[in-house]
């Protein structure tokens, strides 16, 4: 990444998002990396968050059939109550003392994964935005668009037990609602990019995005 768009970029709130297997994680690591490289505070963060209630939702994801979870909606306000955690004791400190933050999903992943797995997903996205409007705007969103097939191999290679939302026809729908990723958040910054790639391919195709976003 070049150092003119690690300045521009410096001291925003930047989030990834995208289907499981997409490589926000991956990417947004390696992101961090060229910030700091280029001699910027940069600090890299998830959602779930490493906070109590992100805890316990990770466990809820990751745990088998055996574990009773909360219906759709309980889940909902379970991210929505991280987020603002989240945001309160980690985001907003470290972007007031400029450091850059990258966060691994954010509040786009909840309007696309709880919408789709509500009983009415048209009548389930107001509440959801309600429930999340408080958050912080990221000052950009990129939005990994990659083919679900791609997707599957990576989580196939990535090994162990699939997570609570990792189906394939829940992926396939999720992917599609990415695409129109606008659409669930109206008014903020989004930026798609092709995540289809090897990770080279698309730690500069995410180069690319943020020089769109972060214009000279």
């Amino acid at each position: 990444m070049s150092s003119k768009i690690c300045r521009r970029a410096a001291g925003r709130f930047i989030v990834l998002e995208g289907i499981d297997g997409s490589g926000t994680t991956t990417q947004g690591r390696a992101l961090v990396a060229a910030f700091e490289s280029a001699g910027l505070r940069a600090h890299f963060t998830h959602e779930p968050s490493a906070m109590p209630i992100g805890l316990l939702l990770r466990q809820l994801l990751t745990s088998g059939p055996e574990l009773e979870r909360p219906d759709w909606d309980g889940m909902a306000l379970l991210f929505a109550a991280d987020r603002l955690q989240h945001v309160a004791r980690e985001i907003e400190p470290l972007l007031a003392r400029g450091v850059t933050i990258v966060s691994d999903r954010y509040v786009l992943s909840s309007l696309a994964y709880q919408s789709a797995t509500a009983p009415d997903a048209e009548a389930a996205l107001p509440w959801l935005r309600a429930i999340n409007q408080r958050a912080r705007r990221p000052d950009v969103t990129l939005v990994f668009d990659v083919d679900p097939d791609v997707a599957e191999a990576r989580r196939s290679q990535r090994g162990g037990r699939p997570e609570l939302f990792e189906r394939r026809e829940l992926q396939a729908r999720l992917a599609t609602l990415y695409a129109h990723a606008e659409e669930f958040v109206p008014g903020d910054a989004i930026v798609h990019l092709d995540a289809n790639g090897t990770v080279a391919e698309v730690e500069a195709n995410v180069m690319a995005a943020l020089g769109r976003a972060f214009p000279a």
